[in-house]
């Protein structure tokens, strides 16, 4: 019998069945069950539940955000990440409250491309500039 308890197969490897034994190959774990499908991001999450957009949406949000953490890291201040998301969350709403994603991603890349341009880590006032700049409708990409 396996060694797993309360699994009566056959064993085929080290004194596991296949079932528990390729478990055991892909995750380390024997017992561990891998669920099917991508993986959650928490970005693509929160803003389906807060916003109810389609996950397509949200995954273009998703990204804008990792893409501007990823800036804020490499310029050595990652902890002013959520303070720039969040400025350019409020830059990008509508009149009415609800998101544009759009205008968000458009922030984003701009951002982005600020900070690279002028080499410089991503401080609050490079981030405010490029997203003031990024903000404004006669700004063009």
């Amino acid at each position: 019998m396996c060694k797993i308890e309360g699994c009566d197969r056959k064993p085929v490897a080290h004194g596991f069945c296949q079932r528990h034994y390729m478990r055991l190959r892909r995750s380390g774990d024997p017992n561990r069950i891998n669920t099917a499908g991508r993986p959650k991001n928490e970005h693509v999450e929160q803003f389906i539940r807060r916003n109810h957009h389609s996950r397509t949406v949200a995954f273009k949000y998703a990204k804008a955000i990792e893409s501007i953490a990823l800036v804020c890291r490499k310029g050595g201040n990652a902890e002013l990440a959520g303070a720039i998301v969040d400025r350019a969350d409020e830059a990008s709403r509508r009149s009415t409250g609800r998101p544009n994603v759009e205008m968000f991603v458009r922030i984003a890349k701009l951002f982005v491309g600020f900070v690279a341009y002028h080499d410089d880590p991503a401080t609050m006032e490079t981030m405010a500039l490029a997203i003031d700049r990024a903000a404004d409708p006669h700004v063009l990409e």
